[in-house]
């Protein structure tokens, strides 16, 4: 009630102050009066196929490789251009979209190009997939990282060239190269990289136990010197290397612009107009 002859620099009423006078002022939301409200569906569960490209025998399923090479994102496209001789024997689905496809390389390795994946649950799962139906002695999993980006650990000298960085699931990893450094913490992994990284870690997973050493080539690959690469793939994977060997030419036209995990869909890939200049991003 509104009295009209009361200070306007008078105090509020006492039942407005007081903690508990809603619920006597009819002013507080009751249980019983509150709508209920519908609990939101969960998504659906990621479903991921591995089929037989045309070409591929059955007797080459499941496939045995003495090392295998897992590629996410450019870093396949990177790959696979160093590789002598790729045969395409696996296509990876995702909800029907193609998520991948798994190489036969040159003395027994095997090259997995997979996409990136913005959800665990997705990523996850195309990794659980992938182990089923590949078998290797050896795993080595290529991605890519952004140097600017990365938090380098106290101390450590600043390289004049972005350095290829490694991280191993098995603390007794260690890779002598000059070409590798540590990707420590704070920096994380995420994504497909991660998920192989978290299976090797899970005592459910078949994966639990057997060694996963991650490479991560500095963004943009344009002006990463092959000889880098040559001496990251010697030093984690020489069997795989030497399929891998041969020299790519890749320049700022094939660079992709980055899109970290939650920055939005990923875009397909295309090619800049000559003269852009696609390095300032990671620079």
């Amino acid at each position: 009630m509104l009295d009209p002859i009361s200070s306007l620099k008078a105090p509020p009423p006492r039942y407005l102050l007081e903690s508990d006078s809603s619920d006597e002022e009819g002013q507080g939301a009751y249980p019983a009066s509150a709508a209920p409200t519908q609990r939101r569906a969960a998504p659906p569960a990621p479903v991921v196929s591995v089929s037989p490209l045309p070409g591929a025998s059955a007797s080459e399923l499941p496939l045995k490789a003495s090392s295998a090479v897992v590629a996410i994102g450019q870093a396949g496209a990177y790959l696979l251009r160093r590789a002598s001789s790729a045969r395409p024997l696996l296509s990876v689905t995702l909800d029907s979209a193609r998520a991948g496809t798994v190489f036969a390389l040159d003395g027994g390795s095997a090259l997995l190009a997979l996409n990136e994946l913005d959800s665990g649950d997705a990523a996850y799962a195309v990794v659980e997939a992938v182990l089923g139906v590949v078998a290797a002695e050896s795993w080595t999993l290529v991605s890519s990282y952004v140097p600017a980006m990365y938090i380098p650990s106290a101390g450590e000298p600043r390289a004049l060239d972005p350095p290829v960085r490694y991280l191993s699931s098995s603390s007794a990893v260690s890779l002598s190269s000059p070409a590798l450094r540590t990707y420590d913490a704070p920096n994380y992994v995420t994504g497909v990289a991660g998920a192989f990284l978290s299976a090797s870690a899970h005592p459910a997973s078949p994966f639990h136990g057997k060694a996963a050493t991650l490479l991560l080539l500095p963004l943009p690959l344009s002006t990463l010197a092959p000889s880098a690469v040559s001496s990251a793939l010697a030093a984690a994977a020489p069997v795989a290397a030497k399929a891998l060997g041969r020299s790519a030419h890749w320049t700022e036209v094939d660079d992709e612009p980055f899109v970290g995990l939650g920055m939005g869909a990923r875009r397909p890939h295309q090619e800049a107009p000559a003269g852009d200049d696609l390095s300032g991003m990671y620079m």
